[in-house]
């Protein structure tokens, strides 16, 4: 569905837009909840059934497979979860603009999926997303045949259909071209040495890459594939810098023990470090007050680095400015939302600097400026809360509001 408008920053007009394409109304939304509890009935059969006839299928039953071939029970039981709670709200005519994001958040992790020694499908194709939307669609035609009289089942058919396409066009917004295979169909084969950086990998609007970034402090433990590390990093170091002196560099963590053994407690011992400089008496995530939700997401975080798939750490040599990798921090984040991976940038404290420095072999010269944890979300991405930027700006002077609200 073409736009003249980036949907991913303009869901509510996205979804709009959709609703009135395929004549989504009142009349619809009042069909589907009265219908729902005939769904919801069968959630346990449906999510069943639509798996397995994955799995019958080779092609894409390579999706929920394990390392050694068999199926991922554990992989396909959390995906059943999922499926079930997209069921219980879509029965509600969920069509608010959160609930678009998490349908969008579904394509983002189908279509970027990682791809290693223990997720040996890859990402699954666009074709196959819009064939489980059939057959689900097929299924409810089913439910509502047998449960109600015909021109009744037609109606609720009809509703029903008309909401899941609404929903398909967020769930295709996550995905970029890919081929047959599954893999970017703009991705050339690379010769031995070449680099796995492909820019065309990067096809998110760039407009709603920023309008739809936001701090992911929870983190999936999947890993991240080293193509798509590549490829970030590519995309920081094309960053603007001062005089072109490229004083910038980047040290990349994926050693999951050293992360979790090593690097995860110093940071923990480096925010609370931070919290005592600003004079809190806290000493665990359960004595900040409820309230405060600043502190406790980021407190959040400081239990959980450990467990992130992959860490970036921006420095500098000749003990360079921070305005040195700022820009390239931006790129760096700009680039994993658009592949469907959440980050932040955060620092440490002075007083674990020295074992910092000696942990990674990191020379005295070279300065240390951000720590940008990795990985894909526990959560969806989506608008942010912000100020207007009429209370945020001056024109010409201080304090001379600019001419929009």
């Amino acid at each position: 569905m073409a736009t003249s408008y980036l949907p991913g920053a303009d869901m509510e007009r996205f979804l709009t837009d959709a609703m009135k394409f395929v004549g989504f109304g009142d009349d619809d939304v009042a069909v589907i909840r009265r219908t729902g509890h005939l769904v919801l009935a069968k959630e346990q059969a449906l999510t069943g059934a639509l798996y397995d006839h994955f799995l019958s299928m080779p092609d894409s039953a390579r999706f929920f497979l394990a390392a050694d071939g068999t199926p991922d029970r554990t992989r396909l039981e959390r995906r059943k979860h999922s499926l079930g709670k997209w069921l219980r709200q879509t029965a509600e005519a969920a069509i608010t603009p959160d609930f678009s994001y998490y349908v969008l958040m579904i394509g983002l992790s189908h279509s970027h999926r990682a791809q290693g020694p223990d997720r040996p499908g890859g990402t699954v194709p666009a074709r196959m997303m819009v064939g489980a939307m059939s057959l689900t669609q097929s299924a409810l035609a089913g439910i509502f045949a047998a449960e109600l009289p015909p021109a009744e089942a037609m109606a609720a058919s009809i509703s029903w259909n008309k909401l899941l396409l609404v929903q398909l066009n967020a769930l295709l917004l996550g995905y970029v071209p890919v081929g047959e295979s599954g893999s970017s169909s703009s991705a050339a084969p690379t010769s031995k040495g070449a680099s796995m950086s492909d820019p065309k990998r990067l096809s998110m609007p760039v407009g709603e890459a920023m309008f739809t970034q936001r701090s992911i402090r929870k983190f999936k433990p999947d890993p991240i594939a080293m193509d798509d590390l590549n490829l970030i990093i590519d995309a920081a170091v094309k960053a603007p810098n001062g005089g072109n002196r490229q004083v910038g560099r980047f040290l990349l963590l994926t050693d999951r023990k050293k992360i979790h053994d090593e690097f995860g407690p110093l940071y923990y011992e480096a925010w609370w470090a931070k919290r005592r400089d600003e004079g809190h008496a806290w000493k665990t995530l359960d004595e900040i007050p409820a309230a405060d939700k600043n502190h406790r997401a980021a407190a959040q975080l400081a239990n959980e680095i450990k467990d992130a798939p992959a860490v970036v750490f921006a420095l500098a040599i000749n003990n360079g400015p921070a305005n040195s990798v700022i820009p390239a921090c931006q790129n760096l984040m700009l680039a994993a939302r658009t592949l469907g991976i959440g980050s932040l940038p955060t620092t440490l404290h002075p007083t674990v600097m020295d074992r910092f420095r000696a942990m990674f072999k990191i020379p005295a010269d070279v300065a240390f400026h951000f720590c940008i944890p990795l990985g894909y979300p526990r959560g969806t991405f989506g608008p942010n809360v912000r100020k207007p930027t009429s209370e945020t700006t001056f024109l010409g002077e201080w304090g001379k509001p600019v001419p929009w609200k």
